[in-house]
């Protein structure tokens, strides 16, 4: 081994060595880096000119760089030199000083030809505009699925009625004529992922982004608009230029919002009064149902299907057998006519889709179950959940709400007091819910009697037609009014939604408003029941409202009032 006076860099492995042992009591973790980084400075065979020069060596960072600078200054003073200046050089690899044969151990060196001023931790001088390198734009290849998902945007934005926000199921209709792939089968050796999925790819580059509504709905942005419109030119889509100019003045008018300005004028109010104003979402619906045309399924080109939600369980050591029963009971009864899957449902235990044969789309017929065991429905009774579940089964927009009871021999059933409970929430959801009770002794029953449910519906369906209400003409703010009134304008219609939709506008955590978070913050207080709450919520739907109330009007005056509900 090469002796002490031969290390060109020992002064330095020094200095990191006497902090590694001031360092060995207080942190001892430290002081082993140190002694890491000194070694490794140490057995470096080049002199090192500049303590960020060290910054190429294993085990070196900027502290130990840090501790090197001020020692080197140091030392500079006491022997009136000058503080050394970094030079850029390359490095070679070259093994430390004896490690010639400990192949497997990380080199000290970095690769041949990458300079240490690309290891130094500081922000460069940025460079002129001449020295930036030009970056090609993105372009998708003809007729793959980004392209034609472009294509079928801009065309649709050049459409005079056209909305800035377009649904996924409009995109694809459209799109399918400008790509050689399909958007809905699966491509490749993926079961379940489609070339839909390069609509990921252009959110990822910023092309086009998908509005936080519910159902999601996708817009060009200004990059997306102008690379859209050159790909739709070498389609040769007509009358691009006249339609971009209509288009970007309907899009950057920036007209207020009619339900903002709705929140203006309340917040413009002097009163805390509540103010009651006609619904600008009821104003909408009229003109949204004379310009419905719906998608109609014939009797015949669909068949019936059970979806039950995968977290049904049986018990807590079957999770499947739920599921597995029902299953074996159509197929004994139906004969495989009906099928049955699991899927994470957003509402209810189970609900029937219809599948189209030939398309294989599938839509949300007008039956729901909710299941529950008799200690779950005490418990939530007394959690509120109950109460919670009903509101969203009735926001779900289904006629036929089923609820499915299993009696059990639990400690539940020996109180009175439940008992009395358990008859109140029954008498309350046949005659205030309008909804169906069915009780059974035991899952197999409940299982026996979706069986026996999907088989009805099935002989149901047999001659009737489905009315598909197209997605376009669906948002979660009109969504209950448009199906109502659909409903009672053409009584002889079955109205369905597609799967996707109804699954997004049923979602729990994203159709949340400021009214409902809100809410749940007023409930926590101490003395809030559930109808306090909804007065409350009622004259002061926002936080902002209720403040502005409270300045003008002064009525907080009981701080003691707002204390946590003791749980």
């Amino acid at each position: 081994m090469a002796s002490k006076k031969e290390l060109p860099n020992s002064l330095w492995a020094k200095w990191i060595l006497e902090a590694a042992d001031k360092a060995a009591d207080k942190n001892p973790q430290a002081s082993k880096t140190y002694s890491r980084a000194s070694r490794s400075i140490k057995n470096y065979s080049v002199k090192l000119n500049h303590p960020n020069d060290a910054l190429a060596l294993n085990g070196v960072g900027p502290k130990v760089v840090k501790i090197i600078t001020e020692k080197l200054k140091q030392w500079c003073t006491q022997q009136n030199a000058e503080f050394p200046h970094q030079v850029v050089f390359f490095l070679f690899s070259i093994k430390p000083l004896g490690e010639e044969n400990k192949s497997q151990k990380k080199s000290a060196s970095v690769k041949i030809g990458k300079s240490i001023a690309t290891k130094k931790r500081s922000i460069e001088a940025q460079p002129s505009g001449s020295d930036f390198k030009k970056v090609k734009r993105w372009k998708p290849n003809r007729r793959d699925a980004a392209w034609g998902i472009l294509v079928a945007m801009r065309s649709l934005y050049g459409i005079e009625s056209a909305s800035r926000y377009i649904c996924k199921d409009t995109i694809i209709k459209c799109a399918e004529k400008y790509c050689d792939y399909s958007y809905s089968a699966p491509h490749g050796n993926s079961t379940n992922r489609t070339q839909w999925h390069s609509g990921k790819l252009l959110r990822h580059r910023l092309i086009s982004l998908h509005e936080a509504q519910r159902p999601r709905k996708y817009f060009l942005t200004d990059t997306g608009f102008k690379l859209s419109t050159s790909l739709a030119t070498e389609e040769s889509i007509p009358n691009l230029e006249s339609a971009s100019q209509d288009f970007m003045q309907r899009v950057q008018a920036d007209a207020p919002s009619p339900f903002k300005a709705a929140l203006d004028d309340r917040f413009n109010t002097e009163t805390n009064q509540p103010t009651v104003q006609p619904s600008p979402c009821g104003n909408l619906v009229p003109s949204i149902v004379d310009n419905v045309q719906p998608k109609v399924w014939k009797a015949g080109s669909y068949t019936i299907e059970l979806i039950l939600d995968n977290r049904e369980v049986s018990s807590a050591t079957d999770r499947d057998g739920l599921f597995k029963h029902c299953r074996s009971t159509l197929q004994k009864s139906q004969g495989g006519q009906c099928k049955a899957h699991q899927r994470a449902l957003a509402v209810g235990d189970a609900l029937w889709i219809a599948v189209h044969k030939e398309t294989g789309k599938e839509v949300v017929l007008d039956s729901i179950v909710e299941r529950k065991r008799i200690d779950d429905l005490c418990s939530s009774i007394t959690d509120s959940r109950f109460h919670e579940q009903k509101a969203r089964l009735k926001n779900s927009g289904l006629k036929d709400c089923i609820y499915l009871i299993e009696s059990s021999q639990s400690r539940a059933n020996s109180e009175k007091f439940e008992q009395q409970k358990i008859r109140t929430s029954k008498a309350e959801l046949m005659v205030l819910n309008n909804c169906h009770l069915h009780i059974t002794n035991h899952w197999k029953q409940s299982a026996e009697y979706l069986a026996m449910r999907t088989g009805v519906l099935q002989e149901i369906h047999q001659n009737m037609d489905l009315a598909l209400i197209p997605d376009d003409y669906i948002e979660r703010s009109t969504y209950l009014p448009l199906l109502s009134a659909l409903r009672k304008r053409h009584p002889n219609e079955y109205w369905v939604v597609s799967y996707e939709v109804f699954d997004s506008l049923n979602d729990k955590s994203a159709n949340l408003t400021v009214k409902d978070i809100w809410a749940r913050m007023i409930y926590r207080i101490n003395g809030m029941s559930v109808e306090k709450v909804s007065e409350f919520v009622t004259r002061w739907p926002t936080p902002r409202l209720f403040w502005m109330s409270s300045i003008t009007k002064k009525i907080i005056k009981m701080p003691q009032v707002l204390q946590p509900r003791r749980t």
